[in-house]
């Protein structure tokens, strides 16, 4: 029961939910994900704040349930420092 997510995000991303069949593989990770939210909204003037400390605090919680959100975080707030600098 607890790698249950995991079982299903690898499955997802291997393809075998597709209606196509076709076998699609996410190539970039949760970090780049992030990184590459934040110039899309930095372009747009669209300045997002996530709340990081309350994500980290509740993926503790959840006991990592919440790791490929923080991760995503963490890589929109290291790119939109970058960009503001």
């Amino acid at each position: 029961m607890i790698n249950l997510h995991a079982y299903i995000k690898k499955q997802y991303e291997s393809g075998a939910y597709s209606n196509f069949g076709e076998q699609i593989k996410q190539q970039t990770n949760d970090y780049d994900l992030g990184c590459q939210q934040a110039r899309q909204d930095f372009t747009n003037r669209k300045l997002r704040h996530y709340p990081n400390a309350l994500l980290r605090f509740g993926n503790v919680i959840l006991h990592d349930k919440l790791t490929e959100v923080t991760t995503f975080v963490q890589g929109y707030n290291d790119q939109m420092w970058i960009l503001r600098h």
